[in-house]
């Protein structure tokens, strides 16, 4: 068999075998993952990686709770930012609650904590600043207990104090998360 056919096979074979796993989440199920999220940010033209954790609630309509917390995976080399953490807790829409792959959009208000170059030198202790974060995207639930999420956001920041000047976190986000529902 041709690798390009073997490859087709294999996906036919997978997408085949989520089918059976149409009825994921039910009322009151909870969604809980750990995630990979690089991100771009829009003013510094600087790209980061981090890691982060989801949890999601799920009610009886099609709007559920979710919680992501997120932080650099390293220390910031270029630029005025060195360290970042947010978490953010908000609404989501899920289109199609009932079916392997679930699309979703949200949004997400929250609080950031970061550490920038200060204007007289050095490097200021955490701060906080607010985030307001829409996203969107799509869970795949690949067996009773096990799904992959895929997805976007923008978050709008800005950190700005005596010490620091204005620094502009805002960024758009993409994130792969492994999770399990229950």
């Amino acid at each position: 068999m041709k690798p390009m056919r073997q490859a087709g096979f294999l996906l036919s074979a997978l997408f085949l075998t989520t089918a059976a796993y149409s009825q994921q989440v039910t009322p009151a199920a909870k969604r809980l993952s750990l995630n990979f999220s690089p991100g771009f940010f829009t003013s510094g033209k600087t790209v980061v990686y981090g890691a982060g954790a989801e949890a999601e609630f799920y009610s009886t309509g099609s709007v559920s709770t979710r919680t992501d917390l997120y932080g650099y995976a390293g220390q910031q080399k270029e630029g005025a930012l060195r360290q970042s953490y947010q978490l953010m807790i908000g609404l989501v829409y899920n289109f199609n609650r009932r079916a392997s792959f679930s699309y979703f959009a949200g949004f997400q208000p929250g609080i950031g904590m970061a550490s920038a170059e200060m204007t007289t030198g050095g490097i200021s202790a955490l701060k906080p600043y607010p985030i307001l974060s829409p996203l969107f995207g799509m869970h795949w639930f690949f067996t009773k207990h096990a799904h992959v999420t895929f997805s976007v956001r923008y978050v709008f920041g800005e950190l700005s104090t005596a010490d620091t000047g204005a620094v502009y976190l805002s960024e758009v986000r993409g994130g792969v998360a492994l999770g399990c529902l229950f």
